[in-house]
């Protein structure tokens, strides 16, 4: 008799999360290029080639993509078009960001960023 309330519970449950996504899971949301995570994200990609000796300066263009998760603070991952030079590239990179620390450890890269040719 408990098993099928359990059950029951949790199939009512599930058309819940469907519609508000899975607690702790990626959702899409709105941002534009002026979010401060998004600048952080844009400047941490320079950064990054900067130091693999790729000095060209990545200029956002569009912002494509972006999601937010709910982790220790939260996960940003963005998808960005970028202007370099007289070619356009598209990024993508995750930024975490823990508001109640400071300094560096507030807001940082959480993986490797990545650019390529965009795909026409």
């Amino acid at each position: 008799m408990n098993f099928k309330c359990t059950a029951l519970v949790l199939l009512a449950c599930v058309p819940l999360m469907l519609a508000v996504g899975i607690p702790g899971g990626q959702v899409d949301y709105q941002t534009t290029l002026t979010d401060p995570n998004v600048i952080f994200a844009v400047n941490a990609i320079n950064e990054y080639y900067s130091k693999q000796g790729d000095n060209q300066l990545r200029t956002a263009v569009k912002l494509i993509h972006a999601t937010s998760q709910v982790v220790s603070g939260a996960m940003f991952r963005y998808t960005i078009e970028v202007q370099v030079g007289d070619k356009t590239e598209v990024c993508t990179v995750a930024v975490w960001s823990r508001p109640w620390l400071t300094g560096n450890e507030a807001t940082q890269l959480h993986e490797t960023p990545s650019c390529g040719p965009l795909a026409l």
